[in-house]
């Protein structure tokens, strides 16, 4: 029982600094759009998804190796490998940081003039490869709190990192610093973050930090490498899925462009943490069931999660699409509001990238993460490919697109897949059901909106009127059941006794 309890208060944990910290990250971003030009925005931006895509080389997929193995060795009590473990990778990430820190800082003129196109980007690009050196540290503490399973401080790093740059850019705003003080807050996060966390590591998660020696094994650290290996080639996949949008629309576009991309693609996350938390137990859960040889059983607590996650999302997302001028002008300001229609685009495609998250967890769960891979290996050459074809025509409207196609493709393929080991089963008749239901909320909230004053209060009064029909619909065509939902609680309860 106790073990069920830590892990029940480790998921809240995690799963409420995930959503604070999200809504703090959204806030820090309207902070910006409100104090800076959308020139000033998407020149900060574009530089952050620069320095961003060197962290597939800084990282080297060491961080998940030592949480992975840090367990272990707490297990033989071999507190020397820890030690040793994290001082390894401290040192070779830092050291790659730091040559990469130096390149960007020395060719730093030619960088600004050639890909930005603006002097001004150099003093931001030098700050942030600045921090881009110390958050290395910040990292492998986070991973080793994960390893010694405490939670709550593992949770609590991206909040008090969020935090630090929200305070800090605002009185540095304040005092007239512009956009120079969103990168010089951005280089006082790090160093903060470290001396704070850096203290709680040695003195509670591993309070015999001090007193442990430490051996840096030859033989032991090229294990940590290769472990880490294939978890590099998935985090290089989702950071260049990220970042490749904004990197080539400044390249290809104008800064306005990347700031027009960088206040949509945040709106459209919004909802993405609680839906990811929604599906925690898939992982553990197909992991288990894949194991005992019940694949039936897990075939539809997919299909139940898939079904009614779907139901959710839809009307979500919808609701989004529609109210994306009031959205975007309400919280970013009117110089903003041609953002509107790529929230649209990226809103549709958020629905997707949310169940490919969930087919990857399967997948990962099943013992088969290859085909994690395989789909990324599709998806991320077509997005590349479309990024190339469309932002010199459509801007960021066209890197919306292909953050569209992409994910569509990858989670079109995996569920293909699925249903070919028989963990799936398309519920075309459930889909149609729910997309005939949807169109009634569209058309119901459409009309709504030109009746009733355009504010916030009055979208969500509108959505949630025109839900009720969805939901009447819902239950009149057999969608939605009752006891199928009870049993899939159900299912749930049981698995979460096997951990008494």
């Amino acid at each position: 029982m106790g073990y069920l309890k830590k892990a029940m208060r480790g998921s809240f944990a995690i799963l409420f600094f995930t959503v604070v910290s999200a809504f703090l990250g959204f806030l820090l971003r309207t902070l910006f759009a409100r104090y800076l030009s959308i020139n000033d925005f998407g020149l900060f931006y574009a530089v952050f998804s620069f320095i961003n895509f060197f962290i597939i080389f800084r990282q080297l997929g060491l961080n998940a190796s030592l949480t992975r193995f840090i367990p272990h060795f707490l297990v033989k009590k071999d507190l020397k490998s820890i030690k040793s473990g994290f001082l390894f990778s401290v040192v070779l990430q830092f050291s790659v940081a730091v040559l990469i820190a130096i390149a960007l800082i020395i060719f730093s003129s030619q960088i600004s003039d050639f890909y930005f196109k603006t002097s001004s980007a150099k003093i931001i690009l030098v700050l942030l490869s600045l921090s881009f050196c110390l958050t290395t540290i910040i990292y492998i503490i986070r991973a080793v709190f994960l390893g010694f399973q405490n939670f709550k401080l593992y949770a609590s790093v991206d909040f008090f990192m969020t935090a630090v740059v929200l305070i800090f850019s605002f009185i540095l705003f304040n005092l007239g610093f512009g956009v120079l003080g969103a990168a010089t807050a951005y280089l006082v996060m790090p160093i903060l973050t470290i001396l704070f966390y850096f203290f709680l590591l040695i003195f509670k998660a591993f309070p015999k930090f001090l007193k442990t020696k430490f051996d840096i094994s030859f033989r032991f650290n090229n294990y940590l490498l290769f472990f880490s290996l294939p978890i590099l080639l998935g985090t290089a996949g989702n950071l260049l899925l990220d970042n490749l949008g904004t990197i080539m629309i400044t390249y290809f576009d104008t800064l306005k462009q990347v700031g027009l991309y960088n206040v949509a693609m945040p709106t459209a996350k919004l909802i993405y943490p609680f839906a990811i938390a929604a599906t925690g137990i898939l992982l553990p859960m197909s992991s288990e069931l894949w194991a005992k040889g019940f694949k039936e059983h897990l075939s539809r607590g997919v299909r139940l999660i898939y079904k009614y996650l779907f139901i959710m999302l839809v009307p979500i997302f919808s609701g989004i699409a529609i109210f994306s001028s009031l959205i975007i002008n309400t919280l970013f300001g009117a110089d903003y509001a041609a953002a509107s229609n790529i929230l649209k685009i990226l809103s549709a495609s958020l629905i997707f990238l949310i169940f490919w998250s969930i087919n990857n967890s399967i997948f990962i769960g099943t013992s088969k993460p290859k085909m994690s891979a395989i789909l990324m290996g599709i998806g991320l050459p077509i997005f590349v490919v479309l990024n190339f074809l469309l932002i010199p025509s459509y801007g960021a409207l066209g890197a919306a697109y292909a953050h569209l196609t992409a994910y569509f493709v990858m989670f079109f393929v995996g569920l293909v897949y699925m249903a070919h080991i028989k963990i799936f089963k398309f519920p075309l008749a459930d889909w149609t059901k729910t997309l005939i239901s949807l169109v009634f909320f569209v058309i119901i909230a459409i009309y709504l909106k030109n009746i009733f004053l355009d504010s916030i209060l009055s979208a969500i009064i509108i959505c949630s009127i025109a839900l009720l029909p969805f939901i009447l619909l819902l239950f009149m065509f057999r969608v939605v059941s009752i006891n199928e939902f009870k049993s899939f609680v159900g299912i749930l309860k049981q698995k979460f006794v096997t951990f008494k």
